[in-house]
């Protein structure tokens, strides 16, 4: 796992997977604000997280666990197969390994301060 240090320490490659547009737009706003220069790919389905993945390596993956349903599994799989060191970040529900909702903006000024 990569500290906050070695996240801000170069320019990243971020991947949201949030079904609402609003919700990708609202986090591609935040992580371009807080990580400036960052490249942040927004895809609407677990799916397209996949097959994004299998092309290209990203350092942080934000995923939206209620779009991901049964392709969860398989997104965690392709993540650690296209980078080991990325992070992976499931917000939705409470669970095991998610975050609730509330936790986003937080957990994303703590990962990305700005420049």
């Amino acid at each position: 796992m990569r500290s906050k240090d070695e996240l801000v320490s170069k320019l990243l490659k971020i991947l949201t997977v949030f079904e609402a547009g609003s919700h990708r737009e609202l986090v591609r706003h935040w992580c371009e604000a807080l990580a400036p220069g960052s490249q942040v790919l927004d895809v609407a389905s677990a799916t397209d997280a996949v097959l994004t993945l299998l092309g290209e390596p990203v350092d942080l993956l934000l995923v939206d666990t209620g779009i991901a349903g049964d392709l969860l599994p398989s997104l965690r799989r392709h993540a650690r197969r296209s980078a080991p060191k990325a992070r992976l970040l499931m917000f939705g529900e409470a669970g095991d390994g998610v975050l609730p909702w509330s936790e986003l903006a937080p957990t994303l000024q703590r990962l990305l301060p700005a420049a």
